[in-house]
């Protein structure tokens, strides 16, 4: 029973030669990989993810107090434009 919850420096050695091989087919890929492709963990990504997510939180406030008290001032039509504008082109992202 001791000798299951041991290390066992071979069974450390595999799985550490088997990331590092794991590693090096991920970096062969990315190089052989067209331009084009952004890569899930790129700053880019997670920037537009992020920047996404704060335009989502923004609207889930402001959608429904906008139909709730609705006034003809139409205060928040660049907000509606940009928002639109950036989920066509979060679409047109992830679908190329």
């Amino acid at each position: 029973m001791a000798s299951m919850t041991a290390p066992s420096q071979a069974m450390s050695y595999k799985i550490h030669v088997s990331e590092k091989r794991a590693q090096e087919e991920l970096d062969d890929y990315l190089e052989q990989a067209p331009k084009f492709i952004i890569h899930p963990y790129s700053n880019f990504r997670i920037f537009w993810d992020l920047t996404t997510f704060a335009i989502v939180t923004i609207n889930m406030a402001v959608i429904p107090m906008n139909i709730a008290f609705y006034s003809k001032e139409h205060t928040f039509d660049n907000l509606f434009l940009f928002s639109d504008l950036w989920f066509i082109c979060d679409i047109l992202l992830n679908l190329r």
